[in-house]
């Protein structure tokens, strides 16, 4: 249950970091509230010319609506005027930010009280921020202003960090005023029947407590804590009757805020914003479901707003007929909502009807910022992905009739993205759009790499020959091996290369070496990475007994132990049908199945030479045939590689 004063724990955390954002000196202060700031909106009355009946009209006429002059919380500053307050809280301690009014709110010909408030100052990065609401508490009966509003027992407050009170207890709403905006109106209304509302800019955002004491006068309440530094009143601010949504109407639009994933901000109604370092919790569903075309069609599309290169996933894009408001703990990857239907990931197909992966051709690692990325259920259930209005992908047949929502998840490149809402229909194909191929490069792998190398490795003048040094001290790290160029691929896209060892493991080394292919050109790698499985991304046979597919990012076990070489042992590896193997003279002794996110290459060779004085001599860049597997000895088996219960 929500306890009263939820927010002052996270404030005391968040002090060092607002103080850093929001220091100023005590002088300074002061003169900004001295002086009349150009950004405030005051509506000061004309002078009239002075009459002794002006003067009796000005005794008998209530106070214009301000901030209360001394009823305030004791860090908070109100401007002379009574228009302008400032919150300037030590750093220690930013509680006491209560500002009330100076007069009981007015109502309107319909029994409507209303009142709103400028942001004028505000920081980034706190948990939680303004409370706007009314008590019918009198301030000049205060003796002093509690350390949080709700302490005034007959106040109805919506706010802090997604929660409202509502004179007797908390509860949560959507809405987190720590994403306001320095300009921002934030307006309050009560009704006749004692709902309170809140408009953002003009516009209905939520409704809050539904039991305000209307028969007694009600005060303006404030409570400028979080981002919110500073704000003005604007007295002349008009009721927004025309646009007020009515008491039970929520937003069916944008992105839906309560399912979100945990590592997901979201920016106003239409933009999420991955946060986190893991890419995890990156899963956001439309607030409403899709409509159809004239055609049968549902279809909606993305922005590419920031992308993060050098990742192993980029995104999934799809649908889910599960519906958001009945999700009550966000899924920690798309694929975990049931069901869904989605494709993107590694190259990945998702059919949550029938719970299982298929492979897709579609590689959303090379999305980049302007894309415009849709989701499209055809006529038959059939979802199509779309980028730049032509057709990337097919994904499953979807057969429900229940409503679909739109469903994204930030995975790894896709940092960004904002729904549209509104976007053109792409024109249906059967055929999916094949990008041209790229041209021929200018050589193919005829040496290793001269310059991309490990710190521990020695090159022959001639680049065909790599050993590690015997001296070296650094265990399995320096040892990368790169091919000079590209692999020539066979006329089925395979590809491989051999090389004969000429100097074998070091007696009691429990590594050899690792080998396989990497889609990254070397002259891209600014830094070489230690080992090869940090290469992104690689596949790769060896180490300790293991497999890598940089792809998936996932270990699996291989019997194949590369300690076991001996001098003058040709090995080759091929990559075959996203299948690497690898063959000792001409014997296959391993193979594993590879998410291989860009099947067509251009592939390089990578070999890591993980065992000091191993040496081996390039023999052929041509894909090898690779004979039936050797059967295990029973006695040579062995550990996972490090990190392969991961």
């Amino acid at each position: 249950g929500l306890k009263r004063k939820p927010v002052k724990g996270a404030k005391a955390a968040g002090a060092a970091q607002k103080a850093a954002a929001t220091a100023v000196s005590k002088g300074a202060a002061e003169a900004v509230l001295a002086t009349p700031r150009s950004s405030r909106e005051r509506r000061t009355p004309s002078r009239q010319p002075k009459s002794s009946a002006a003067s009796a009209a000005t005794a008998t006429a209530p106070p214009p609506v301000g901030f209360h002059a001394t009823k305030h919380g004791k860090f908070v500053t109100i401007s002379a005027d009574g228009l302008f307050a400032k919150h300037a809280a030590p750093f220690e301690d930013d509680m006491f930010g209560g500002v009330l009014g100076n007069t009981a709110l007015a109502k309107d010909s319909m029994g409507v009280s209303y009142f709103e408030v400028k942001i004028e100052e505000a920081v980034t990065g706190m948990p939680d921020g303004l409370a706007i609401g009314v008590t019918s508490v009198e301030p000049s009966t205060l003796k002093r202003v509690p350390e949080i509003l709700d302490g005034l027992g007959k106040a109805w407050l919506v706010g802090f960090d997604g929660i409202m009170y509502d004179a007797h207890d908390f509860s949560e709403v959507d809405w987190y005023p720590s994403e306001l905006r320095i300009g921002d109106c934030v307006g309050c209304l009560v009704t006749v029947e004692g709902q309170l509302q809140i408009f953002l800019n003009g516009k209905w955002r939520l409704d809050g407590p539904k039991n305000v004491d209307t028969s007694r006068p009600l005060y303006l309440a404030l409570d400028l804590i979080g981002n919110t530094e500073a704000v003005s009143l604007l007295p002349q601010a008009r009721c927004p009757l025309a646009t007020r949504a009515s008491a039970n109407q929520k937003p069916g639009r944008g992105f839906h805020r309560q399912s979100l994933g945990r590592q997901l901000r979201l920016v106003g109604e239409w933009t999420v914003e991955h946060m986190g370092k893991e890419d995890l919790q990156g899963t956001a569903l439309g607030a409403a479901p899709l409509d159809f075309t004239d055609a049968g069609l549902r279809y909606f599309e993305v922005h590419i707003d920031e992308v993060i290169p050098d990742r192993p996933d980029g995104m999934a894009i799809g649908v889910t007929s599960h519906r958001p408001d009945e999700i009550l703990e966000p899924p920690v990857s798309s694929d975990a909502l049931r069901p869904a239907w989605l494709v993107g990931f590694d190259g990945a197909i998702w059919d949550g009807a029938k719970m299982e992966w298929l492979l897709s051709s579609w590689d959303t690692r090379q999305l980049r910022v302007g894309d415009a990325v849709g989701a499209m259920v055809d006529q038959q259930g059939t979802l199509r992905i779309f980028v730049n209005g032509r057709q990337m992908a097919k994904g499953p047949t979807i057969t429900t009739q229940s409503s679909l929502y739109p469903m994204v998840d930030l995975l790894g490149t896709v940092k960004r993205l904002s729904l549209l809402p509104k976007c053109t229909t792409p024109e249906l194909s059967e055929e999916l759009w094949t990008p041209p191929a790229p041209p021929e490069p200018d050589k193919t792998m005829a040496s290793f790499h001269r310059e991309k190398v490990g710190s521990q490795i020695l090159l022959s003048e001639n680049g065909a020959s790599a050993q590690r040094a015997t001296y070296t001290q650094s265990a399995l790290e320096g040892g990368l091996v790169f091919g000079d160029a590209p692999l020539p691929p066979r006329e089925d896209f395979a590809v491989g290369f051999s090389f004969i060892v000429t100097s074998p493991v070091a007696p009691g080394d429990t590594e050899g070496l690792a080998l396989g292919v990497t889609t990254r050109p070397p002259n891209e790698l600014t830094t070489l990475p230690a080992t090869a499985d940090e290469v992104d991304p690689s596949y790769l046979l060896g180490f300790d007994g293991a497999a890598w597919d940089g792809s998936a990012l996932k270990w699996h076990f291989s019997h194949w132990q590369p300690q076991t070489l001996r001098a003058n042992d040709r090995v080759d590896v091929l990559l075959e049908k996203q299948r690497l193997q690898v063959a000792v003279n001409g014997t296959r002794v391993a193979a594993q199945a590879m998410q291989v996110s860009n099947p067509q290459g251009p592939f390089y060779a990578l070999i890591d030479l993980a065992s000091a004085g191993l040496a081996v001599a390039l023999h052929d860049v041509k894909a090898p045939r690779i004979g039936e597997e050797r059967p295990a000895r029973a006695d040579k088996k062995s550990e996972t590689r490090r990190g392969a219960s991961g």
